[in-house]
């Protein structure tokens, strides 16, 4: 596309880094349940497979919520 390799493509998107907020635990949540889908499946005895897209969203919530912990979310073309 445009003559730019995947990578040079890749580079050349726009990202904005931001500190994440209270209205991103279910966004953070939706993330979360692909990589805990993963271990489950690969670690069914000591990880549970998530039941829905806000299994941790308690989590979240309880993260965002403490000004000691600090989350940052990357929006692509922001």
């Amino acid at each position: 596309m445009f003559g730019l390799s995947s990578r040079e493509l890749w580079y050349s998107r726009v990202m904005n880094i931001r500190k994440a907020n209270a209205t991103d635990a279910r966004a953070l949540s939706r993330l979360t349940r692909d990589v805990q889908s993963l271990h489950a499946q690969n670690h069914p005895t000591v990880f549970r497979m998530p039941d829905s897209d806000e299994f941790a969203m308690p989590f979240f919530d309880e993260m965002l919520a403490d000004s000691s912990v600090t989350i940052f979310i990357a929006e692509e073309n922001g």
